[in-house]
């Protein structure tokens, strides 16, 4: 993937397959703009919308985006 919201977006396909998650949480890193984290969560809802998509800046400074599929 080109881009970390391409990577993240191959990541939690890779968790979820086929499936449904109720939770996915996206905690976007301290390089990341509110702004475009809140636009890939978008993207997230639009994959899976079976699932609450949650926001948070996690503040990390090395990783753009960390996720969590409950």
């Amino acid at each position: 993937a080109d881009r970390p919201e391409e990577a993240a977006l191959e990541a939690v396909a890779r968790m979820l397959g086929d499936d449904e998650a109720p939770l996915i949480s996206v905690y976007f890193g301290a390089d990341v703009d509110e702004a475009d984290a809140r636009r890939f969560a978008q993207r997230v809802q639009e994959r899976w919308p079976g699932a609450e998509v949650e926001v948070y800046d996690g503040g990390q400074p090395v990783y753009c985006y960390i996720l969590s599929v409950e």
